[in-house]
């Protein structure tokens, strides 16, 4: 544990798109001079003392590939974290997870702009690939299905007047809607039932998505270009879809 200290600490999940973008922020120089480390793949219990489930560290670096323990406070957990951080913590316990880190994206005169496309991004596309694919029935699956694809299409109208998010630079917003477009056609259109259009039928968003795949650093993370070139397919997709998406049990259509 010598040499770490809570300043230089991310992470991550390998089945997260979210952690996704803390990993291409480092790629970008946002993010530097921090020890990365992942959680394991599939949820487990948190605490012997209640039933939450959560994201979990390895016990050992050889217990889980890819998984590690924490070196800096030896948890557990994500939960624990928070709980070292705050003990009056009541939300929820997350990833990527790191502490005091300056982000170079995300510059004083923008935020308050980053802050509201973050928003709806997060609310309609990062997380709503997830509640399509975790949809049990029809009426969810619909709603999600169109808050998706109004926030993708809004994506599509700023992009065709501008090169990024925020106008001429990249920013955290960016990075945010980047790390969902890049599994979009592969992994969430394919197992999480995001179907109705396709990546590569947006013209400004697939190029976008490409624009800021070429930028030096970024196809070297999250195991980009390993599988159909610029497009993620990881394998521990296989080993917990039906772990996390329930809903993939379940027969859904797309209204016409």
């Amino acid at each position: 544990m010598k040499g770490y200290t809570n300043s230089n600490l991310l992470v991550i999940s390998t089945v997260y798109n979210g952690s996704f973008r803390s990993d291409e922020m480092s790629a970008t120089g946002a993010l530097r001079e921090l020890l990365q480390l992942s959680v394991k793949p599939i949820w487990e219990r948190t605490k012997d003392s209640d039933e939450h489930m959560g994201w979990v560290f390895a016990s050992s670096g050889t217990e889980e590939p890819g998984a590690e323990p924490d070196p800096v406070n030896g948890a557990k957990s994500i939960r624990e974290l928070y709980e070292i951080a705050s003990t009056n913590y009541s939300g929820k316990y997350t990833v990527p997870h790191c502490w005091n880190v300056a982000w170079d994206l995300y510059p004083p005169h923008l935020q308050s702009q980053i802050n509201e496309i973050n928003e709806w991004i997060y609310d309609g596309i990062n997380n709503g690939v997830y509640r399509c694919g975790f949809a049990k029935k029809q009426e969810p699956y619909d709603e999600a299905v169109q808050k998706l694809y109004q926030a993708l299409n809004k994506c599509e109208e700023i992009l065709s007047k501008q090169r990024y998010l925020c106008g001429d630079q990249v920013t955290e917003a960016d990075i945010r809607l980047f790390v969902t477009l890049i599994r979009f056609d592969e992994v969430y259109a394919v197992h999480f039932k995001c179907n109705k259009k396709l990546l590569r039928e947006y013209p400004n968003l697939f190029n976008y998505t490409k624009d800021i795949f070429q930028i030096p650093g970024m196809s070297s993370t999250g195991q980009h270009g390993t599988h159909q070139k610029a497009l993620l397919w990881e394998p521990s997709y296989h080993q917990s879809f039906w772990n996390h998406s329930p809903g993939s049990k379940y027969r859904l259509f797309l209204s016409t």
